[in-house]
């Protein structure tokens, strides 16, 4: 037997004793790795005793959704299943683009709730990912070997134990979307800025104290920034520097008297009313739409407004 061509779209050469030759189909490199990604799912089922109510174990093609491209493992879905552990040979995976560990306890019926509290060292070893999902598990930190995930675009690690911001996800420079909501986070890492890719943030249900990090303004093509369900104190002005189509911030420790001025619609009108206090400039809002008998239920809607470190700074009333 014998190479025939290079690279990909190869064929082999098969010669018998007399001489006689043929050759195969058309191979790609890939052909000869599926029996490793088989493998890897056989790992899972016996690793984590996965079994169907019809049979004592389910074969590799059968557990999830998935989806094959020339003999490689390209999509995983493995949600709801009752993993523990996932094995060392993940990383063999090394086509795989997209992994989803989406558990909901709630509809499965387990008698525990699902316990992948960490992902083995190898994980980093998925170079080809680009969507990644686990979500509603016990996961309370990242491998280091998670930063080689270069072309990551996708990540939700939302509805887990995360305390401190992952840093290894700061290294991931193509991504978009990142989930972290719904943790414990208790802040904002200083060099978050780095992200320069990230279009949607999502940091809301945690216990984020302080402020944002000025370096956030290097996140020019942010699009959506939710940090609404925290414990907030403070925000820098420079946010302003960089246009946030949908910025919410509603429950933290931050009353929009003392938000920079870019900030007045990241306040919902509910969150407004809770948290006023009754500093002068308010209690003047108030006295011009008492006075005039304005039909005005929120004095942050009355007019054209612009705050300051909790002043009025600007008032444009019209007509």
């Amino acid at each position: 037997i014998e190479n025939w061509g290079t690279g990909d779209n190869f064929r082999i050469k098969i010669t018998d004793n007399y001489g006689n030759f043929g050759y195969s189909q058309q191979l790609r490199i890939g052909n000869f790795n599926s029996a490793t990604d088989l493998q890897v799912l056989s790992d899972i089922i016996l690793l984590n005793n996965l079994y169907p109510s019809n049979g004592p174990f389910y074969e590799p093609e059968e557990i999830g959704s998935q989806s094959w491209s020339d003999g490689r493992l390209i999509e995983l879905d493995l949600s709801n299943f009752s993993l523990d552990t996932l094995p060392a040979s993940i990383g063999n995976l090394s086509m795989l683009q997209e992994l989803e560990l989406k558990f909901s306890s709630a509809n499965s019926g387990w008698e525990s709730e699902p316990d992948t509290s960490y992902l083995p060292e190898e994980f980093g070893n998925l170079t080809s990912l680009q969507e990644l999902t686990i979500t509603n598990s016990n996961l309370y930190y990242l491998p280091q070997s998670f930063s080689s995930l270069v072309y990551l675009q996708e990540l939700d690690l939302s509805r887990n134990n995360f305390v401190e911001f992952p840093e290894q996800v700061l290294n991931l420079n193509y991504l978009q979307t990142l989930d972290l909501s719904y943790n414990d986070i208790n802040s904002i890492p200083e060099n978050i800025g780095d992200l320069t890719s990230l279009r949607y943030l999502y940091l809301n249900s945690n216990q984020i104290t302080g402020g944002i990090p000025e370096s956030i303004v290097n996140i020019y093509n942010l699009y959506t920034l939710n940090l609404d369900h925290n414990e907030l104190t403070e925000m820098s002005e420079n946010i302003c520097d960089i246009e946030i189509n949908n910025f919410y911030f509603d429950n933290n420790n931050l009353c929009v008297s003392s938000a920079p001025a870019c900030m007045l619609s990241a306040f919902s009108s509910e969150y407004r009313q809770y948290c006023e206090d009754e500093n002068s400039d308010q209690q003047f809002l108030r006295d011009i739409i008492e006075q005039n008998n304005l039909n005005y239920s929120d004095i942050f809607s009355i007019g054209s407004q612009e705050w300051s470190f909790g002043r009025l700074s600007s008032l444009i009333l019209y007509n």
